[in-house]
């Protein structure tokens, strides 16, 4: 029998314990056994009990306490991971909503465009006004986004605070690894949404854009319709008709009728841009040419420089959209008039109607024109060499003025056969003076 049993056995029974009879040995404390008469060390065996005890009692509160840590690291993770489907459920929807709503605006602004500016206006701005409240519900969710952070930063540092006191460097290192790797998440969200609300912006820009540009498109189709409409309406007895879209030349083309033949034509552009180009003006001349019509006209929002109304610019009438109603009625009675008058001339011999109607024709005229612009032009390059190259310049002067007065007297000659009937070449009558 050991001591330890002595010692349960001495507690379970008093009255073997009030038996036992104490006796000191230097610093030992022994009790003598009433049954085997054997000597017990009560010291060893109260001290062996205490430290079980206490063993056991810290044992168990530290069981207790690591328990306590891993239920508040399984609670943390739980959270932390149902923030993260909460986060990946929002940004899917953001996504989705986003494709949606770009595809449908995409699809918005193009059928709108092509059918009713006004409309396509109208609901363009009702969609940026959308794709506004959803901008701000992108910023509303990159704040919520924010406040989420904060409040793990906010967990975070009650849970730092709560295992500081328990110095524990392998929670230490990893609160550290915890909160880096959420730094970074969350700061990949916010650049993700940054980058989602700069893309709507600029799809936003585009299609502004291109609803611009097919506002302008739409208004200058609108003014070939109104032209195209009105010749119709005035002059039902000739043949209105439309160039295609993409085909060389003017928007369209009236043919004058008199008495069921022609009469001659006119060509008509339209332009509703903000600037005025010569290009314009040199192209349109070699249209004319090409399609050997008599008149063209050009309908413009924006005059010429030092040409506020309407006139005859380098061999091209050049009006505003009031101002052509006008001059369409002038132009064609004017080629109603040379009509009758080649109409009165056909008793003629063939050959000298035939030179009088290439000479009266317009086809004439226009290359005539042509002729004096390409020698004015060799007369501006010229003043351009004349300082550097002088005595080149003297000799193409002189090949200039033999040209500009054999197609000058070449051009009286033939008015002076047919008289008023040969339309006048402005560029050879300021030459004349």
């Amino acid at each position: 029998m050991n001591a330890t049993t002595h010692l349960e056995s001495g507690q379970q029974r008093t009255s073997d314990v009030v038996a036992l009879s104490p006796r000191r040995t230097g610093h030992e404390t022994t009790l003598s056994c009433p049954h085997c008469n054997e000597s017990i060390d009560i010291s060893s065996a109260l001290h062996g009990q205490i430290e079980q005890e206490v063993r056991t009692r810290l044992e168990q509160r530290f069981a207790t306490e690591v328990a306590e840590l891993d239920a508040e690291r399984s609670r943390l993770t739980n959270e932390s991971a149902q923030l993260k489907e909460e986060r990946a459920r929002h940004e899917e929807r953001i996504r989705e909503a986003i494709a949606a709503q770009t595809e449908s605006l995409r699809d918005t602004v193009r059928q709108e465009v092509q059918t009713d500016h006004a409309a396509a206006l109208a609901d363009l701005h009702a969609e940026l006004a959308t794709r506004t409240e959803e901008i701000r519900t992108l910023h509303k969710t990159r704040s919520e986004n924010e406040r989420l952070k904060r409040d793990h930063a906010a967990l975070e540092a009650k849970l730092e605070a709560r295992y500081e006191r328990r110095h524990s460097e392998q929670l230490a290192v990893e609160r550290v690894r915890i909160r880096e790797s959420e730094a970074e998440r969350a700061a990949l969200a916010v650049t993700e949404r940054e980058e989602v609300i700069r893309q709507l912006n600029e799809q936003l820009k585009e299609a502004q854009r291109r609803a611009e540009q097919g506002s302008m498109q739409l208004q200058g189709e609108a003014q070939e319709l109104l032209i195209e409409a009105w010749l119709s309406d005035a002059f039902p007895e000739d043949a209105i008709q439309s160039v295609d879209k993409g085909a060389r030349g003017a928007d369209s083309l009236q043919v004058v009728v008199s008495q069921g033949k022609r009469a001659g034509s006119i060509y008509y552009e339209s332009k509703r841009t903000k600037a005025f180009s010569e290009r314009w003006l040199t192209k349109f001349r070699q249209d004319m040419q090409e399609r050997c019509v008599d008149f063209g006209v050009l309908v413009t929002r924006t005059m010429p420089k030092d040409m506020p109304r309407m006139g005859l610019c380098d061999g091209v009438w050049v009006c505003s959209f009031d101002e052509f109603k006008g001059l369409a009625l002038a132009l064609r009675e004017s080629l109603l008039m040379l009509a009758r008058s080649r109409s009165a001339a056909a008793s003629t011999a063939d050959r000298t109607r035939q030179l009088f109607d290439y000479v009266t024709g317009n086809e004439f005229r226009l290359l005539v024109e042509n002729l004096v612009d390409g020698f004015a032009a060799m007369q501006r390059d010229l003043e351009t060499e004349k300082r550097s190259i002088q005595s080149a310049w003297k000799r193409r002067e002189t090949q200039l003025d033999r040209a500009l007065l054999n197609t000058t007297n070449l051009h009286a000659a033939i008015r002076g056969i047919g008289g008023d009937a040969v339309a006048p070449v402005a560029q050879l009558e300021f030459s004349r003076d």
